[in-house]
């Protein structure tokens, strides 16, 4: 790999690393939208039966076994005078709005047709977000090798995703209503509320490929790419696999959330679209509200301990919500809004912190191999964490199928029930599984600036120091 001076400096100017945080920006308007609605859309406005819609995920959850890796090879693999990255991110651009559409769009066939056609068009979508997700990551890791610098610039992209995702869960369900008003149908209303979303995403992710021109480094060599080669990179890193756990189980536990909080507010406590609406926008508002105050707590005290001290303090606000009890009218919103921007905590926690350590794994890998697959790294832990929350959601749609769960009427008992488990103990549970992980990770900023100090005599061919990483490279 090379560098340019400006990469090699710590600071990135203002304006690219904004720049920069687009693409999940779309990615999290879309993911979004399609975690906390594509059940809840399925059930209730396709029709389709809980299990069947769970069984949705289930298959798209194999397709991404193909294209979380593949993703990750094509963009560690592509050689181009315009970078390796960045054309991606402009050929998908397009057809990641086009794909959002027709996830949201029923052909109103019978149900075995509609599960194949939405089964399909779920590969599809997983294939065209990891082209969005996977280059974007990798991208990033590259523009600087500062321990500090990595943290801020993952708190600039997890800004953009946050914002997305307060987009996303505030207007969702009233951009619906305000098509379906006027186009005459639910069916109608969810396509058109699509085919919005689906066209707006795509500028975000124009303006991260316009942004970082300059800032990404072209490989010398071609880099050893072959599955047995992957494969030996992923298992033999020591501080790789803790954190592909934290994003399997904490990914799992808040996109569990969002799939069944439509339910919970809806059947539980009995709320309005508006006061949904209002709930989710607040959990957007205060995830996008902890990225700067986790991003000062990542610098202050290390991702690694940032990590667990907001996991431990989560999952015991998850379990809380077991707690909470329907009270006249809507009098327990107040404290439903401190529980949730508690909660709201996890997320950011995962893609600011969690993200950027696996950036610092890839010079692990660099130090043992001579090798560095950002991409191959990041698409391993977007392919085991979309594989948990697949098994999370495909679980809880066949939970509620067999506790008597029927869209649209008054659930009974152990509908309620289940619906508040998966709302609350589910997700406590994943987040306390996740916290474990963090605290096998070894990585610390003192052992990354050994590393890096060790990584630059070894291309340099001069003697380094092993004893201070030798738990890491060993």
């Amino acid at each position: 790999m090379t560098a340019t001076t400006e990469q090699k400096k710590a600071k990135i100017p203002f304006w690219v690393k904004l720049g920069y945080g687009g693409f999940e920006g779309a990615y999290g308007l879309i993911w979004s939208i399609f975690y906390v609605f594509f059940m809840f859309f399925a059930t209730d406005v396709v029709g389709i039966r809980p299990s069947l819609a769970g069984l949705i995920m289930m298959i798209s959850a194999l397709g991404d076994a193909i294209s979380d890796p593949l993703t990750g090879v094509i963009s560690d693999k592509l050689n181009t005078r315009w970078g390796r990255r960045r054309p991606i991110l402009l050929a998908v651009a397009v057809p990641f709005g086009l794909v959002t559409w027709l996830l949201f769009t029923n052909p109103g066939w019978n149900e075995t047709a509609t599960v194949v056609y939405f089964s399909v068009i779920v590969i599809v979508f997983y294939t065209i977000i990891d082209l969005v997700w996977t280059p974007g990551l990798a991208l990033g890791a590259e523009m600087t090798l500062d321990y500090d610098e990595r943290t801020s610039l993952a708190g600039y992209r997890t800004a953009w995703d946050f914002a997305g995702g307060i987009v996303a869960s505030a207007t969702c369900l009233l951009v619906v209503d305000f098509f379906t008003e006027r186009l005459g149908s639910k069916r109608a209303g969810w396509s058109a509320m699509a085919a919005a979303y689906g066209l707006a995403a795509a500028f975000p992710v124009l303006l991260t490929w316009r942004a970082t021109r300059g800032y990404e480094r072209y490989r010398e060599e071609e880099p050893k790419l072959s599955p047995k080669e992957i494969w030996r990179s992923v298992v033999d890193n020591k501080v790789l696999l803790p954190i592909i756990g934290i994003y399997a189980f904490a990914g799992a536990a808040f996109n569990c959330l969002g799939a069944v909080a439509v339910y919970y507010f809806t059947y539980y406590l009995k709320y309005s679209k508006e006061q949904i609406s209002l709930l989710l926008g607040v959990y957007g508002l205060m995830s996008f509200a902890w990225v700067p105050a986790l991003s000062w707590l990542g610098r202050r005290i290390g991702k690694r301990r940032a990590i667990i001290y907001v996991y431990v303090v989560t999952s015991v606000v998850f379990a809380s919500l077991w707690l909470l009890r329907p009270m006249e009218g809507s009098a327990e919103m107040g404290l439903l809004v401190v529980v949730m921007s508690l909660a709201s905590s996890v997320a950011p926690a995962l893609f600011l912190l969690a993200g950027a350590m696996i950036a610092d794994a890839v010079e692990v890998d660099e130090f043992k191999t001579g090798q560095r697959r950002e991409g191959v790294y990041f698409s391993v832990a977007s392919f085991v964490q979309k594989l948990a929350i697949a098994f999370v959601l495909w679980g809880s749609g066949f939970v509620l199928e067999k506790v008597g769960y029927v869209a649209g009427a008054k659930q009974s008992a152990s509908a309620i029930t289940a619906i508040r488990a998966l709302m609350s103990w589910v997700p406590a549970a994943l987040i306390a599984t996740s916290t474990v992980f963090a605290l096998l990770n070894s990585m610390t900023r003192e052992k990354h600036v050994a590393l890096l100090k060790a990584l630059n005599s070894k291309k340099a061919g001069e003697e380094y120091n092993i004893e201070p990483i030798k738990n890491l490279v060993a």
